[in-house]
């Protein structure tokens, strides 16, 4: 009975602890198609300026790329880690 007790009071803390965690996962992934999504439509709009003003459209895409770069995941994680280590080495 007590390991069965255990058992279940083990598996509800790690409910308990998902259930908590999931809202920050999915707030970040909504927020980081967000910014691919308006990202691109900038790039887009850029491209339509550039091609208008009578540039070539591999010179407007390589501007374009640029101002705008690609959002990807593991850019964010590195500039998340480089900010922990730069602050952790500032204190010293």
């Amino acid at each position: 009975m007590r390991k069965t007790l255990q058992k279940v009071s083990i598996a509800f803390e790690i409910l308990l602890t998902v259930v908590s965690i999931a809202p920050f996962f999915v707030w970040f992934l909504i927020n980081f198609y967000y910014i691919k999504y308006k990202n691109n439509r900038m790039k887009s709009k850029i491209l339509k300026i550039l091609s208008d003003q009578g540039l070539p459209k591999p010179l407007s895409e390589e501007i374009a790329r640029t101002i705008m770069p690609e959002v990807k995941m593991q850019e964010i994680g590195e500039l998340i880690r480089n900010g922990r280590y730069f602050s952790r080495r500032q204190d010293k």
